[in-house]
């Protein structure tokens, strides 16, 4: 017959193996959903950044030229989210920004039927894309024009189409390496591949 003093035993002893279940557990689940650095992973295909792009310390956006106050406050709703992206290196938010969520529509490298996270994994893998040059590109001043802004440093060129009253205005093209496509060419406000 047990005794109270070993009912209590018994009780500590599932109490233990509980907490130590629940311990291993936790830790196993959170190993799953974090990588080596402790930050949380990323599932969604999309390359993340680990370098000096992580790292980048970024100005504000450029938005010379672009009008007045309200303007310029429109603008700032669609561009900033695209630098704080590129300056963070978060490849993440770079691929759900393209073309407002609609990678079809998005002007790029040629990437046929690609998604979002394709054409971002393209742009790094393919063409050495650094984040914090898109982050710099959008420091640079625009052109502006009735279609939008057009920033363009180098041979790195970045659209932001105006929008219409049924569109709004969206991050709508980007090319690494402008001077190999035709696309970008009609789009760079100078002659590409200009240092």
């Amino acid at each position: 017959m047990l005794t109270g003093r070993n009912q209590g035993r018994g009780r500590m002893r599932w109490l233990v193996a509980l907490l130590l279940l629940l311990a291993v557990a936790g830790t196993s689940a959170w190993l799953l959903w974090h990588d080596d650095e402790g930050t949380p992973a990323r599932r969604s295909g999309v390359p993340q950044a680990h370098d000096s792009a992580g790292a980048a310390r970024c100005s504000p956006p450029n938005l010379t030229g672009v009008g007045g106050r309200r303007s310029a406050a429109a603008w700032r709703k669609v561009i900033d989210p695209v630098h704080r992206a590129a300056c963070a290196g978060d490849f993440t938010a770079l691929a759900r920004l393209l073309g407002g969520g609609r990678p079809t529509h998005f002007l790029t490298e040629e990437c046929t039927g690609c998604t979002s996270a394709d054409i971002v994994t393209m742009w790094r893998d393919e063409y050495g894309f650094d984040p914090a040059s898109l982050a710099r590109l959008l420091e640079t001043s625009p052109v502006v024009d009735q279609g939008g802004l057009t920033y363009e440093r180098g041979d790195t060129v970045a659209v932001f189409a105006r929008g219409t009253s049924r569109l709004p205005a969206e991050w709508s093209a980007f090319f690494v390496r402008c001077h190999e496509d035709n696309m970008c060419a009609m789009l760079a406000p100078s002659p590409s591949g200009a240092p």
